[in-house]
């Protein structure tokens, strides 16, 4: 294992290997060349086993590239035994050789956000909940809000009944009882939610205590990546894991932590020492991507949180150029100046347009980046935008595959029952529901059963009976050993009508032969699924790999193929990227910070999330602003963001519209600075 080229920091990283240990890692300052230097030498010079070695990232990206990396660094033999992954593929694959204690089945389907919307749906319909209300206080059933109040109790590890009992209002109960009911329906199909992974294998090692001795034993070396997005499950399931041995190494900067909208717990990384009180902590502050000027002004912003873990980020990179704030009259203006900028850039500095990336807070605001790029003729690509495996017609050929999978799966089956069209219609899918609740049994059992078959109507009976027969073979097609996963995909597309039936469900023809080509796009990515997973390959495992997939998979989704083409993101989308121009635009009071979290007190995340977007910047970074924006359909006056005041004078430079394109006289920067103060005086 070669260390050299470690700064001091950086090695001492590498060579600690017992005991717990907090790696604070800042932006840009090599933490994934740290981490794979680590488990290298923990492989080739500390001689511990790889089977002994976990390691545990946030995307499905980070933890190919580390294997990839490790595999270079040492041998693929060496590497192999190793277990990286994210923390839902971990405990997934921990759960398919020990959920029947759970009183589950081991072939249990994923649910995607969108079918655990689905059944939340039709659970409040059910529960007469939609249009039911106390007085003057309606029980709102957004199905998506409910998903993600469900979803917030379970990472908090928080029952129904817990809910129930803190609940102050009658609609809190309702979702309690949505949440009983939702925990429920998913047992009964054999599905879980990206939750339930983890909770379970939780529970699995509560109620086992011999399963977890036997997995504390086999992983004695734990590292976490980005632990500043752990949640209180993830904490519980490392501490639980690592309480034996005590061999962890977390790796983070409580700096970047952007996610506690989806249950993050930033004290999980800034009390780690309390937690364990003889953890050893390692501060990498050397940055090796940005110039000073955007590090100066990054420090200098994010002093301004009170808890945090003090680091200050240093480079022997170039000064470079001061960062650029360019004063706008409105939202269109200051599209065009980013557009306009884009332009001069690339001519300046013979730059790509894949050097450049625009950030912003929320999604709405790229619509006028859009139009203005298109304008000037811009290349571009949004990222967030519907992935491939959104596409409608991926979707039904999923839900295909996971209804012939697990034949439980009473959602995917009812979205599929007549995709395409074979005659089954609202009144024999209610006929199909109500058998099966009368008699117990699972809907896929009746659709060929002779007493449920004379309840419909001939033809539509002989579908259904033709459609039991394609489910089965489709069941049979998956224990033929000598198929490869992509022929067998293809064989259940075909077998089901699918493939033939797309001509049925889309006109005109030219869109169904489109959606046909997509549909063999995705049978081709089932034989790249099995050519990375090797002997691995399973059905199981790429309806896994797909619903697992995360938003950098999505990301990488959207651009591939994508020639050169300015990239525009969310900031939140943006952490872990980084682009040589970045542009961040939006910097006004209520847009950036946010209204609501400055009505929340979450100002400290949306400092940090501000300090996330400065540091994807290596060359040059400039921030937008626009004295006025039409919201909700009204033009309003907006005063500049006060995090633009946190920022240090002489690391920057200002413009306005008329100068923006040349660099803006020390006069004109002071004359915006002070028109900036007494704007915000004012207000």
């Amino acid at each position: 294992m070669n260390e050299t080229g470690l700064n001091s920091a950086q090695h001492e990283a590498v060579t600690t290997i017992d005991g717990p240990l907090l790696l604070l890692a800042g932006a840009g300052t090599g933490k994934t060349r740290v981490i794979t230097a680590r488990t290298a030498h923990m492989l080739s010079s500390a001689g511990i086993p790889a089977k002994n070695i976990l390691a545990l990232t946030f995307t499905n990206k980070a933890a190919r590239e580390m294997r990839e990396r490790i595999t270079a660094s040492v041998s693929p033999e060496t590497a192999r035994p190793l277990t990286i992954g994210t923390f839902h593929a971990f405990c997934s694959n921990l759960l398919r050789s020990h959920i029947r204690l759970l009183g589950y089945a081991p072939n249990f389907s994923l649910a995607t956000q969108a079918y655990q919307i689905g059944v939340i749906k039709s659970i409040i319909g059910e529960c007469g909940y939609a249009s039911s209300q106390d007085g003057n206080k309606p029980f709102v059933p957004d199905a998506g809000a409910v998903r993600d109040r469900i979803s917030k109790a379970k990472t908090a590890l928080k029952t129904p009944e817990d809910m129930r009992t803190t609940a102050e209002e009658v609609h809190e109960e309702r979702v309690a009882d949505v949440y009983q009911r939702y925990q429920e329906r998913l047992k009964t199909m054999n599905v879980l939610d990206f939750d339930d992974l983890l909770v379970l294998v939780l529970r699995l090692w509560e109620e086992n205590p011999d399963i977890l001795n036997k997995h504390r034993n086999k992983f004695r070396y734990i590292m976490v990546d980005e632990y500043q997005d752990t949640n209180h499950v993830q904490f519980q399931l490392i501490a639980k894991l690592a309480e034996e041995h005590r061999n962890l190494c977390v790796v983070g900067d409580d700096d970047q932590a952007i996610y506690s909208w989806r249950g993050a717990v930033v004290e999980n990384i800034l009390h780690f020492d309390q937690y364990f009180p003889d953890a050893k902590t390692i501060r990498l502050e050397e940055n090796y991507r940005s110039t000073q000027h955007i590090l100066n002004a990054a420090n200098s912003l994010i002093s301004n949180n009170s808890s945090r873990k003090a680091k200050k980020l240093r480079t022997q990179n170039k000064e470079g150029e001061p960062v650029q704030i360019v004063a706008a009259k409105n939202e269109k203006e200051e599209a065009d100046i980013v557009a306009k900028l884009i332009k001069e850039k690339i001519h300046a500095h013979k730059a790509n347009y894949n050097d450049f990336g625009v950030l912003y807070r929320s999604n709405f605001q790229a619509r006028n980046i859009e139009a203005a790029l298109q304008s000037e003729d811009v290349p571009y690509h949004v990222v967030g935008s519907r992935s491939f495996f959104e596409r409608k017609e991926i979707v039904d050929a999923i839900s295909i595959l996971q209804t012939v999978y697990n034949p439980a799966d009473e959602e995917n089956l009812l979205r599929i029952i007549n995709v395409p069209p074979r005659g089954f219609g609202t009144k024999a899918i209610e006929s199909l529901q109500e058998t099966a609740r009368i008699t117990g049994r699972k809907m896929q059992s009746l659709l060929a059963d002779p007493e449920f078959l004379q309840k419909l109507p001939s033809q539509t009976a002989e579908q259904s009976r033709l459609f039991a027969s394609c489910l089965q073979k489709g069941r049979k097609a998956l224990q033929n050993p000598g198929q490869s996963l992509s022929g067998t995909v293809h064989n259940i597309l075909e077998e089901t009508g699918y493939l033939d039936g797309l001509g049925k469900i889309y006109k005109p023809q030219k869109d169904a032969l489109n959606r046909r080509e997509n549909v063999f796009e995705f049978i081709d990515a089932a034989a790249d699924y099995e050519k990375r997973a090797s002997q691995q390959a399973s059905m199981q495992g790429f309806l896994e790999n797909i619903t697992l997939r995360d938003t950098k998979d999505r990301v990488e989704d959207h651009s591939a193929g994508e020639q050169q083409g300015v990239t525009l993101l969310t900031v939140h989308a943006a952490k872990g990227l980084e682009f040589p121009y970045v542009f961040i635009t939006g910097l006004e009071q209520n847009m950036f910070p946010n209204r609501r979290a400055i009505n929340t007190d979450g100002i400290a995340e949306e400092r940090r999330l501000f300090y996330v977007a400065l540091t994807r910047a290596q060359k040059e970074a400039t921030i937008t602003r626009a004295d006025y924006r039409t919201l909700r359909g009204k033009k309003q006056k907006l005063r500049p963001s006060y995090f633009l005041y946190e920022l240090p004078e002489e690391n920057l430079v200002f413009s306005n519209a008329e100068d923006a394109l040349a660099p803006a006289s020390q006069e004109t920067a002071q004359d915006i600075l002070d028109q900036m103060k007494d704007i915000a005086q004012k207000s």
